[in-house]
């Protein structure tokens, strides 16, 4: 018998969230937490996906990949897949909100295609599979992200352009850096729908584009080295999001990401939303001196730290 175990990591969208759906750029970490999908030879097809124990049988991924395989006339080999996302959920059950669904469909993708030379073809047949997953909604830099290693910039209307921060740039950047789980789910794909219904879109397309000036001199101008600046911007992005939800008919910044955002300027740093918000995760920037405060802190509102380090 065959086996054979492709594995696809988490991310983390630092900077860049509705923007993207817009066409401004991403700057998004893969991070090491991993789906995983072992292959077996067998009679018949069969996909199987596991999450902290709990089988799945009939997940839309599955069925976004059957979809995208017929239009790129891809061949299923017949045999048992089983997609494991144990990783991206606490151990009561808990999903964290760092790219669960992209992880298991890239994993998957990878597990039917892919055979070391031919990366750009497996991720084609990741991005079509999430078109079908999205209902044609997502941006595809999560799909990306679980391809990529270390920060990466996406140019969202080029999905396939995208480019790596250095090593030594991202890991100056990171070291600084806390994901904090707020205990709330948020499912992405409702949110998504929910932008592209607002009637003020050319108001919030001015707030994004504000932001994406912002993040994007982090790297270009060595912001990742100054703590102030750095601190400076995610507060006025954190700002201009909470002017953007104000236009909005829905809310994606939650108690919780207020709580969050307190308490890291309690500890001298900045936090904001990660991704589509609505619950899921914050992503805050600690200076060094102030780790350990930061860290009692939100433990003692019991919230969720959760570890992980940029995927190399």
């Amino acid at each position: 018998m065959y086996k054979k175990t492709h594995k696809a990591c988490a991310k983390v969208v630092l900077f860049g969230e509705y923007g993207a759906l817009l066409g401004y750029k991403a700057l998004v970490a893969s991070i090491d937490r991993f789906a995983q999908c072992h292959f077996s030879t067998a009679p018949k097809l069969s996909f199987i996906g596991i999450a902290n124990n709990n089988i799945i049988e009939n997940s839309p991924i599955f069925n976004a990949v059957i979809k995208a395989s017929s239009d790129l006339k891809i061949n299923i080999a017949h045999g048992k897949y089983v997609i494991d996302t144990s990783d991206f959920f606490t151990s009561d059950n808990k999903k964290l909100g760092i790219g669960s669904s992209s992880a298991a469909l890239v994993a998957l993708c990878k597990s039917i295609i892919y055979h070391g030379k031919n990366h750009h073809s497996a991720l084609i047949f990741a991005l079509k599979a999430n078109y079908y997953l999205s209902n044609g909604l997502g941006s595809g830099i999560d799909i990306i992200a679980a391809f990529a290693k270390g920060i990466n910039k996406i140019n969202t209307k080029n999905i396939l352009n995208y480019k790596q921060i250095s090593h030594k740039k991202a890991i100056n950047f990171w070291s600084n850096i806390y994901i904090i789980y707020t205990n709330k789910e948020q499912t992405t794909n409702s949110f998504t729908k929910l932008f592209w219904q607002q009637k003020n879109i050319s108001k919030i397309k001015n707030i994004l584009k504000n932001n994406n000036i912002l993040y994007n001199k982090i790297f270009k101008n060595k912001y990742y080295k100054n703590d102030n600046l750095l601190i400076d911007i995610i507060n006025r992005i954190d700002n201009n999001m909470y002017d953007m939800q104000n236009l909005c008919s829905f809310k994606f910044i939650t108690d919780e990401h207020i709580k969050i955002s307190d308490l890291a300027k309690k500890c001298f740093g900045a936090a904001k939303i990660s991704g589509a918000g609505g619950g899921d995760i914050s992503l805050a920037y600690i200076p060094k001196n102030n780790h350990n405060n930061f860290i009692k802190e939100i433990n003692n509102h019991n919230y969720t730290i959760i570890k992980a380090y940029i995927n190399k």
